[in-house]
């Protein structure tokens, strides 16, 4: 069906799909007529044209009838408006689109999602006779991508449920290295050096003991602060910062570290920074194992309603797309995407800017 009898009573110029002339002779068919029918009652995409004026539908396909579940005579001349979903633009048959998603009502109140384009129809005088409409059914394709905009936000938050109960684990077992063994090996650290000075026994190997001990009791309380740095709760963000980056420069002592380091705690929440400090940890430990910088220069200040931290160095660079996307290992990129996912739960974001020879970047930005 190309047009109803009262479509082409009433607009007998239009010619939806145009196409050459193939041949003039008249004993021939009017190929043009059979063609521009035969495409538009095949065509896999829903077509319809309404009235320039008042909006009503004056032409249909087969595909649209049975995209909307309306026959063609109970489509004529109903109005546009009334195939739109609540909330849509009312006005949207008066202008038109290119490749506008919208949502539609079919005739069983089920949603259907289409992709919608319109041209303005002319006359050969260039007077405005209707407005075509081409709309291609998404609805499937949009029940894919809102399933996997709901996968994804389940696995956001099964992620953030894992750091989380990780952050726990780790906050425990720090505990119990620091009050534990810790002070375990502290007492008996002490009692050995008491032993030594009642009984004035100059014995090497007992000193050596004692430097062993000191070495362990250091390395227990570094363990237990990478595992859960509590002086974050004790003394604030900013102390943790400096800490991490006076064991940092202790480590790597050729490498020179230039932070400023200038923000107000009290606008930052407490949930936000620990993922901070965690941020700036995962940084460091790359820079330390993978750079080979002389220089990192750390800036973490407030700019407005936005809290910046910024960790950039001169050494060596490299792909970020290759270090996110590399499936040759199980492990290379996780850091950087635990850094992403951090900067996520405080509902900011996470830049890289990298390249092999050109050093690196990393900018955090968070609301406050």
């Amino acid at each position: 069906m190309l047009f109803s009898l009262q479509a082409i009573d009433k607009y007998p110029y239009f010619n939806v799909f145009p196409v050459s002339k193939m041949s003039q002779n008249p004993c021939m068919p009017d190929v043009d007529s059979c063609l521009s029918k035969a495409v538009q009652e095949t065509i896999q995409v829903g077509l319809m044209i309404s009235d320039p004026v008042s909006g009503n539908i004056i032409y249909v396909n087969n595909k649209l009838c049975e995209l909307f579940g309306w026959s063609a005579g109970e489509l004529l001349l109903m109005d546009f408006t009334r195939l739109l979903c609540e909330g849509e633009d009312s006005d949207i048959w008066k202008y038109t689109v290119d490749d506008k998603v919208i949502k539609f009502r079919s005739r069983n109140g089920s949603v259907i999602w289409g992709l919608m384009s319109s041209n303005r129809l002319r006359d050969k005088n260039g007077n405005e006779q209707g407005i075509l409409y081409s709309i291609t059914d998404i609805t499937r394709r949009k029940h894919v991508e809102q399933q996997l905009q709901q996968s994804q936000k389940r696995l956001r938050l099964l992620t953030k449920k894992l750091i989380h109960a990780q952050e726990a684990v780790q906050k425990r077992i720090a505990g119990e290295l620091h009050d534990g063994i810790g002070s375990n090996i502290n007492a008996a650290r002490l009692m050995l050096e008491r032993r030594i000075a009642a009984a004035g026994d100059e014995d090497n190997s007992l000193l050596g003991i004692v430097d062993l001990l000191k070495t362990i009791s250091a390395d227990t309380r570094r363990i237990s602060r990478n595992l859960h740095p509590s002086i974050i709760e004790d003394i604030g963000l900013i102390a943790a910062v400096n800490s991490i980056v006076r064991e940092f420069s202790a480590l790597q002592p050729d490498m020179v570290f230039h932070q400023n380091i200038s923000f107000d705690e009290d606008q930052i929440r407490n949930s936000f920074k620990l993922n901070l400090y965690r941020i700036l940890q995962e940084a460091l430990n790359n820079i330390m194992k993978h750079s080979g910088a002389k220089t990192v220069d750390i800036q973490c200040r407030i700019t407005g309603k936005t809290l910046e931290l910024s960790i950039s160095d001169d050494g060596c660079g490299f792909d970020p797309g290759r270090v996110l996307h590399n499936e040759d290992s199980d492990t290379t990129g996780l850091g950087m995407e635990s850094m992403k996912e951090r900067a996520t739960f405080c509902n900011g974001s996470l830049t890289v800017e990298s390249g092999v020879g050109r050093g690196s970047m990393i900018c955090v930005k968070i609301p406050v």
